[in-house]
């Protein structure tokens, strides 16, 4: 919960730091819906947004790699050292400051599901990615990340919820 509350109480300062990375905001309609003041759009969406992020990290040296798969995050003395990754070239192992791990939930990872849901998850349809499988979940967890707090929060998605009661009716 505690991070709930950082990351409301920092949202307000984002815009900035967006606009110093490069982004340009589009103003917005005028009219009777006073969006300006909740909303922002960039301008030239989301393929620009993406754009700038990419120039911006050229520029502080950062590499991108494209198909590779982080398999698991090298922790020691409860400190992010690096990620171990998997690409066409083989293993790699790339040493950070620090890592931001957004990498989905577990949805595609049908025994994770049944965990939770029972034999009925394998009825159940993976509709998105099949990377969402939970090998960074798992990661977190053998670094001493806390499963109950992943859960609380995995579970309490609406789309779960409305899985759960499909498959209850059928």
């Amino acid at each position: 919960m505690d991070l709930a509350k950082m990351a409301i109480r920092e949202s307000s300062s984002l815009p900035a730091w967006m606009s110093k990375h490069g982004v340009h905001w589009q103003q917005p309609l005028a009219g009777t819906l006073h969006l300006g003041r909740t909303n922002r759009w960039f301008l030239g969406g989301g393929k620009a947004l993406l754009n700038t992020y990419y120039l911006t990290a050229k520029r502080m040296g950062i590499a991108v790699r494209y198909n590779a798969l982080v398999e698991d995050l090298l922790i020691e003395n409860d400190k992010f050292e690096a990620v171990r990754l998997k690409n066409e070239n083989g293993e790699e192992l790339i040493r950070g400051r620090a890592v931001v791990v957004a990498a989905g939930g577990y949805e595609a990872n049908i025994e994770w599901l049944k965990r939770h849901w029972g034999e009925a998850a394998e009825n159940f349809i993976i509709r998105g990615t099949p990377y969402n499988d939970g090998t960074m979940l798992a990661a977190l967890m053998k670094n001493g990340a806390n499963p109950s707090a992943i859960r609380k929060v995995f579970m309490r998605l609406p789309w779960m919820r409305a899985r759960r009661n499909l498959t209850a009716a059928s």
